[in-house]
This record gives C-alpha cells, structure tokens and sequence, in this order.
C-alpha cells in the first residue's frame, strides 16, 4: 500500500513537472511574423569589350592610330579613358596576326567600365562612327556603394513591414506588439545573363517616302535583389504590460 502511493505521488509530481515546463514564463511571451520583398536594380558598373582591328579599314590606320582616336574620343564625352579603359591581357588580345593576301593585320583588345545605358548608348553610337565595331558586353555588376544604399532601404522597409504585421495580428487576440527581441535577415541577388537589348525604330523621312533606321536604344538586364527578415515581438496586454 505504502509503495502504491508513494509510486502515485511521484507520477503526480512528474506530470506537474512536465506541465511547467510547457507553460511560458510570464514575461515571455511573443509573436513570431516574417515579411520579404524583391526590387529590380539597374546595375551601375557596366564592362564592355573592345576591339580594334587593323582588318576592319584594311590596314590603312594602324591599332596606334585607332587607339588615339577612341581615347580622344571618351576624352571627349567625359568617360575618363585614364581610370575606365584598361587594355585586356597580352597574351590574348595584344599579340594576334590575321595572315590575307601577304598583308598582317594587329589586333587589340579593351574592357572599358561604364555607369549606366544611356553613356553606353553614346559609346557604342560614338565608337560606330570611326569605324570600330566590335563592342561587347562584358559583365555588369551593382557597385558596393549602390548594393549598400539598397541593402539598407530594403532591410528598413521589409521590418516596418514586420512590424505592421505583428500588430495586425496582436490585435486580433486582444493584445499589442512590443518591443523586438529578436531579428534575423536574408539578403541576395539574382543577377541577369550578360546580354544588351537593342530597339530601333524605322522612321519615315518627310517627303520622298524613304525610310531610316534610328539609332537603338540599349537596356541592360536589372539585378534582382532579394531581402527577408524574421522577426519576434514581446506581446503586451492590451493595457501595455506583458501577457500572462
């Protein structure tokens, strides 16, 4: 008898235990809401590849002398050939022979960096016209000062957003969101494949009935950028004090 009830007891205070222990402490209590958010970035990094080649006039301006004139040219509009045009490695662009008709003709190659598609609307249309026609895109990237600027307002934006949530839904049971007490977030990119979109337009000239094509527009592939934060509140009463 005497073992029965102290076996009896114990299972009591066992249960006790296990019930205190899924109980939250007063104080403790808390919601628990996530939020995300996605926004297109035009990247302001952009690298194109350049190539001159003797071929292309047939050997009438050497690579020095188209060079001079490309220089000359960004000079021109402001691109800083000095800090933007860098010349590709020597083993793969400096040192290249076309063998036709007895005569070699040089090749050339150059990255040259660029902020955004309107300046490489102009190069490409500038470079064009004297005669250098093998332009590529390269590679585009947003800038650490631009991801930064972004990272910061995605992450503000989706946490109000958290913050309205969580409110939303403490009210629903009768309380109020408090202060957070924990916060965790996710950042990434999705970047585009490396291509150049170009538009042209045909235009009709007045008066004789002819048409013209019109210089095309270029639009570089945006970056996608990924924020999420998870965040807990401490639920409040609805007079302002914890919930228990």
């Amino acid at each position: 008898m005497k073992k029965s009830l102290l076996l009896a007891i114990t299972i009591l205070l066992a249960l006790g235990s296990a019930g205190a222990q899924e109980s939250p402490e007063p104080g403790r209590e808390f919601i628990d809401v996530s939020a995300s958010i996605s926004k297109d970035v035009t990247p302001d990094e952009i690298y194109v590849g350049i190539i001159i080649n003797e071929r292309d006039n047939k050997g009438k301006a050497s690579v020095e002398q188209q060079e001079k004139n490309m220089i000359k040219l960004l000079e021109e509009m402001g691109t800083d050939p000095g800090k933007n045009l860098t010349v590709d490695h020597m083993d793969s662009s400096l040192q290249k022979y076309f063998m036709k008709k007895n005569a070699i003709y040089a090749t050339k190659s150059y990255t040259l960096k660029l902020s955004d598609e309107q300046q490489l609307a102009a190069v490409f249309d500038a470079l064009n016209s004297i005669k250098i026609s093998e332009i590529s895109l390269k590679k585009t990237r947003i800038s650490d000062e631009l991801q930064e600027k972004v990272k910061r307002e995605m992450l503000t934006e989706a946490a109000s957003k958290a913050r309205k949530n969580a409110e939303i839904l403490a009210e629903a049971v009768g309380s109020k969101a408090g202060g957070a007490i924990y916060i965790h977030n996710s950042y990434s990119l999705q970047r585009p494949s490396n291509r150049i979109l170009l538009k042209s337009e045909t235009l009709e000239v007045a008066g004789n009935g002819s048409t013209i094509e019109s210089i095309p527009s270029i639009n570089i592939s945006k970056t996608t950028v990924f924020v999420s934060v998870e965040c807990k509140f401490r639920l409040l009463s609805s007079t302002g004090s914890d919930s228990k």
